[in-house]
């Protein structure tokens, strides 16, 4: 091993830059209005509809970026119900 040389992980590229920061939140707000466009196709309040796989596919991404920006189905929710309010204008 040579000593003077950095090490693999000190080479690899940082991933937080403000490049990254702005795909990640329009990734993000991508996420957001495909499930309010599931929630808007929904033929009653039943949210069951609004799943992470149902969501993903809306946005055109995979279930883990889905789970990436969201831990679990209750903040996807509470994201896309906060959208709804804007969108309503309350």
């Amino acid at each position: 091993m040579n000593m003077g040389a950095p090490s693999r992980a000190a080479e690899r590229r940082s991933y937080d830059s403000p490049v990254r920061r702005q795909q990640a939140a329009e990734t993000r707000n991508r996420i957001v209005a495909a499930g309010v466009d599931v929630v808007h196709q929904l033929t009653e309040w039943d949210w069951s509809g609004l799943t992470f796989r149902a969501v993903a596919a809306g946005a055109g991404v995979s279930e883990s970026t889905v789970y990436r920006h969201f831990a679990n189905e209750r903040e996807l929710h509470g994201a896309v119900m906060e959208r709804l309010h804007e969108l309503a204008g309350v």
